[in-house]
């Protein structure tokens, strides 16, 4: 069924009655879910509470469905998420996958929403705030081609894996020192620089990867509370060897708290220090405690 654009900007029932059931569009919120992809197929879905929420598609004429995954025929073209009650509802918008391009929208009338997932495509520009995504359990957004300063998380305390690995981000990193349940943390593969901000809040750490980037320094103490993480890949980045001393020193430290998981630390590559004649001691205590622990 096709409808054309002034149906959908004017809410005419023309053309979707039928498949509304004689509902107009003018009961819709348009475009405030605006995508564009060149991908041949794709699948998006959404999981929504409340009220219908449909899908359109298409290039001047627009495609419905209410089905809340869709797959998508070939060619350049926008799709938009319409919904006659509102975004409170939408908890899950995964669009993993599909070839889109163009910035990616804000989601910020989606207070409810917990997971976002847009991964391995070409969304550009910067990544929109998510401050009033305090639902928010699950971020993304990696393999695309963002660009900037990423956004501040510190609304989002309920945050449990944040992939945005191998985009374009720069400037300094955000403190998610505020995100104490975090698990999942990877930004690999960007351009970041200055200090690595404190993760000594974050104490459910598994995973921390932070390689390929411009960190110098490290904040003392962000790793001295992981219980943990297994993987801690620092590699590749610019630490000066006070920084990589200290984070030697803290994984000793961590060594302390009962049921320490034993950890892969990398500080190899890029213009990373070596440890001074203190920080290979760390190191080889952490390597006797079973650990696997590499280093310029």
């Amino acid at each position: 069924m096709l409808i054309s654009r002034r149906d959908l900007i004017l809410g005419s029932a023309i053309g979707a009655s039928r498949i509304l059931r004689a509902q107009s569009l003018s009961r819709y919120t348009l475009e405030v879910l605006n995508f564009s992809t060149t991908s041949t197929s794709f699948t998006a879905s959404i999981t929504k509470s409340g009220k219908t929420a449909i899908w359109a598609w298409g290039n001047g004429t627009y495609t419905t469905s209410n089905t809340p995954s869709h797959s998508y025929p070939a060619g350049t073209k926008t799709f938009r998420l319409i919904t006659r009650d509102g975004f409170n509802g939408l908890t899950i918008l995964d669009l993993s996958a599909p070839s889109m391009i163009g910035a990616f929208p804000s989601l910020a009338r989606c207070p409810n929403l917990t997971s976002a997932i847009f991964n391995q495509s070409a969304f550009s520009g910067s990544l929109p705030s998510f401050a009033a995504n305090v639902n928010l359990v699950t971020l993304k957004a990696y393999g695309n081609s963002f660009s900037g300063v990423l956004p501040s998380f510190a609304t989002c305390t309920q945050l449990l894996t944040f992939y945005a690995w191998t985009n374009g981000f720069s400037g300094t990193l955000p403190s998610f020192a505020a995100c104490t349940v975090l698990s999942g943390f990877d930004v690999h593969a960007n351009a970041f620089t200055g200090t690595i901000p404190s993760f000594a809040a974050c104490t459910n750490l598994t995973d921390f990867e932070v390689q390929t980037n411009q960190f110098t320094n490290v904040v003392p103490g962000s790793f001295a509370t992981q219980k943990s993480t297994s993987i801690s890949n620092f590699s590749g980045n610019a630490l000066t060897q006070p920084a990589v001393d200290q984070i030697l020193a803290d994984f000793v430290t961590s060594l302390g708290i009962s049921g320490r998981v034993h950890d892969t630390v990398n500080l190899t590559g890029g213009t990373n220090a070596a440890p001074s004649t203190t920080g290979l001691a760390n190191a080889a205590t952490l390597n006797t405690a079973g650990w696997t622990v590499t280093h310029n």
